[in-house]
């Protein structure tokens, strides 16, 4: 249950303070915590987004990375992005098969009581999926869309108000995924597993 889920709290440098609080707590006193945030990329050189679920006490409804999620205590980023991947997307994803991005940090406050610092580890997925391929998890997510590449780069040039990911996050992004355009890699992850 989300009201009994527990947070490691971090200093601002990402340390462990050896402190465990509550998700409401940590929210409410705007402790450090760690989260992932994992973005997909198919052949088509298409990310996949998600809106995400109405009932989301962080930017509902609105557009963000194919998948994201808080560390659990004792666990490590790319546990984590596994771990998220199989929850919210149903998929199973080769922990090598994640490129890792990098580290930004992220304040978010909605109200008083409110305060979501989090230092975010960023990863990229590549392979050929589509759609069809997910099982999404209902409370998390409301919908998914493969965005064109250069299409999404001028929604966030515009800065549209669809999407609730930072400019620094798109950025590394981007550049990864120029990375990945200029040197012709192939897809480093297959789809293991599909639905039905």
């Amino acid at each position: 249950m989300q009201n009994k889920e527990y947070f490691e709290v971090l200093d601002s440098f990402g340390n462990k303070t050896g402190r465990l609080k509550l998700r409401s707590e940590v929210h409410r006193d705007g402790d450090w915590h760690r989260a992932v945030h994992i973005w997909i990329m198919n052949s088509n050189n298409q990310l996949l987004i998600q809106q995400r679920s109405a009932i989301k006490d962080i930017n509902p409804g609105r557009w963000t990375s194919s998948c994201g999620g808080h560390v659990d205590p004792g666990e490590g980023s790319i546990g984590a992005a596994v771990r998220e991947l199989k929850e919210e997307l149903g998929i199973d994803v080769d922990p090598e098969s994640l490129e890792y991005l990098g580290t930004i940090k992220r304040y978010h406050s909605a109200h008083n009581d409110f305060n979501d610092q989090e230092l975010i580890d960023l990863f990229l997925v590549v392979g050929d999926y589509q759609i069809r391929d997910f099982d999404q998890e209902e409370e998390e997510v409301h919908k998914l869309a493969f965005y064109d590449y250069n299409k999404l780069k001028e929604e966030v040039e515009k800065e549209s108000s669809f999407l609730a990911i930072s400019g620094i996050e798109f950025a590394m992004l981007f550049r990864a995924v120029e990375k990945i355009k200029t040197s012709e890699i192939t897809p480093v992850c297959q789809v293991v597993n599909k639905k039905g």
